[in-house]
């Protein structure tokens, strides 16, 4: 009886670690990967890394992170992806399909493009799972990804007034499936966003061109892989661009860039990174100069006065005596 206990006790362990009830008890996982988006004074730069982090801690370091979809009238937009690698493939692939039978009406044409995706996606999950709502909803939380759109968008001018064509970027959460616009002129996603966003604080991103905006997206990501493992691999880059634009119509790009230029960037990232380094090291051998300038008179008068100085427990320079030998006591 006791032996019958002990199994059907193991068999519900199993059960309920197969159905979710006890994922909640694990820590969620950080959407593994960078991806940014910079908005510049004619176009909109993409870039990402290649590494993905398996399930079972294997990692790929040529996963293609950046994509571009085209609808059936030729618009065409980006997508970057982040977090699980599995899910947020067949999401892009899906989008891919969509793409073909759509046109761009508005600009929430290829957002709701994605949040559509994503439905069906759940909708096929939620047909294989064997298990309530909330372990559901756990599930989706588990094996999350996020979605990153970019694209210009030119309203038509009913009301007589022009309008200029104007960038949009939107990120969607697999697990929330809404698609979010943002008003800035930067976005990152993944687990090397703060870092990310950290350094782009620091540009004037508005006033890049195409080339410094490109420059600047290299240097971010490849900042972003040296200190956070998370990320690495190779450097994607694509771009969104106003090839051309008049009162009643604009033509617009979505590409992806040449490995060869982006190698010709990380080259040039790499010679200014040492240069910049270089320059680091002479500015803080020039301040401690400067410091002891400004402290070696006041160090040498306490020294002349008492015969030595130590730091007190102030933090502060202060006199010192320094201890006689038995020697020179007994003289």
């Amino acid at each position: 009886m006791q032996n019958e206990i002990n199994n059907l006790a193991e068999k519900r362990f199993d059960l309920e670690t197969w159905s979710g009830r006890r994922l909640q008890k694990k820590k969620r996982r950080s959407p593994v990967t960078i991806v940014l988006a910079i908005v510049c004074r004619n176009a909109i730069i993409m870039a990402g890394d290649s590494r993905t982090t398996k399930e079972d801690g294997t990692i790929r370091d040529d996963t293609k992170k950046i994509h571009t979809v085209h609808l059936s009238d030729r618009f065409g937009f980006l997508i970057g992806q982040s977090g699980n690698d599995d899910l947020g493939t067949q999401a892009i692939e899906t989008i891919s399909e969509l793409a073909k039978q759509a046109t761009i009406k508005d600009y929430r044409a290829c957002a709701e493009l994605a949040e559509k995706s994503i439905s069906l996606l759940k909708q096929k999950i939620r047909g294989q799972f064997q298990g309530t709502s909330e372990e559901l909803q756990r599930h989706f939380e588990n094996h999350d990804f996020d979605l990153m759109l970019v694209h210009y968008y030119k309203e038509e001018a009913r009301d007589g007034k022009i309008r200029m064509a104007r960038p949009f970027i939107f990120t969607i959460r697999f697990s929330l499936g809404i698609a979010r616009p943002h008003h800035k002129n930067f976005v990152s996603i993944g687990c090397g966003s703060p870092i990310a966003d950290f350094i782009l604080d620091g540009f004037t991103v508005s006033d890049f061109d195409f080339s410094q905006a490109m420059a600047a997206a290299v240097y971010v990501v490849e900042q972003v892989k040296t200190f956070d493992p998370r990320c690495g691999g190779r450097t994607q880059i694509a771009t969104s661009e106003k090839f051309f634009e008049d009162k009643d119509a604009a033509v617009f790009s979505a590409m992806l860039v040449d490995e060869k230029l982006v190698d010709d960037f990380l080259s040039a990232v790499k010679e200014v990174g040492a240069e910049f380094r270089a320059h680091q090291h002479r500015m803080m051998k020039g301040i401690m100069e400067k410091v002891n300038r400004f402290t070696s008179p006041r160090i040498e008068k306490i020294k002349a006065e008492s015969g030595g100085i130590h730091l007190g427990l102030d933090g502060s320079i202060q006199p010192f005596k320094p201890l006689k030998s038995d020697s020179q006591k007994t003289d």
